[in-house]
């Protein structure tokens, strides 16, 4: 069935901002008390809504803390990171030019909440290609990657069948969000976050799902079909 609707992820696939991100995840979490390694916050939170990042890494270093305080000290030291530093992927403008010379819908779905995919989107010069009804968060869902909520969503409020969609992503919950939503997936390596993640290969993203496998943007028409 033809694609109709292309949905991407955000971090780390329109915005090179995963390194930005795990360095404030793993600065925050040591400020809660709750010690992590940031190769741990790549290979455990990368893809993850807030609420689910705050879980992990409680589980994983055995102290609680207040996800409020958790929430603010982490937007406060991203903040701090992106600003002069946070680029949109590259060839990903072009990408989205490309979509709408082929008149393919396009929307953003990120684990993230709006108001810091849009922000991302003003630094980086991507706000232009979305308007509000093309933007959907994690915190509108009940359940977080890899469940197929936000994905779902994104398609519904679309007007398109998941048959009918495209996911780009570039982890295995997103990738695995995908294939359970019932859409194409194609898995994308073209992060700055990638050289950190050793595990992150191909093969890793097609066994988790993915149908295909891009190293950029320049690929993702063919990649379509």
């Amino acid at each position: 069935m033809p694609i109709r609707l292309v949905i991407f992820d955000n971090d780390g696939v329109l915005v090179d901002s995963e390194p930005l991100s795990n360095k404030a995840m793993q600065i925050t979490a040591c400020e809660m008390g709750a010690r992590v390694s940031l190769e741990w916050c790549y290979n455990n939170l990368v893809g993850l809504r807030n609420a689910d990042i705050i879980a992990a890494i409680k589980r994983q270093s055995g102290v609680d803390f207040d996800a409020t305080d958790y929430a603010r000290c982490y937007e406060k030291h991203f903040k701090i990171l992106m600003e002069g530093r946070l680029k949109a992927a590259r060839g990903a403008k072009r990408a989205l030019l490309g979509l709408k010379k082929r008149r393919l819908k396009y929307c953003a779905a990120s684990s993230a909440p709006e108001r810091f995919t849009l922000h991302k989107f003003n630094l980086t010069g991507l706000r232009k290609y979305f308007d509000g009804a093309s933007v959907f968060s994690g915190e509108d869902v009940k359940h977080g990657k890899p469940a197929p909520d936000l994905f779902l969503l994104a398609a519904r409020k679309m007007g398109v069948r998941p048959s009918e969609c495209a996911v780009v992503e570039d982890s295995l919950v997103g990738v695995r969000a995908g294939r359970a939503a019932g859409m194409r997936v194609i898995g994308f390596l073209g992060g700055g976050h990638v050289k950190h993640m050793p595990e992150l290969t191909p093969r890793a993203l097609k066994k988790a799902g993915a149908d295909a496998v891009i190293a950029s943007h320049a690929e993702l028409m063919g990649a379509l079909g």
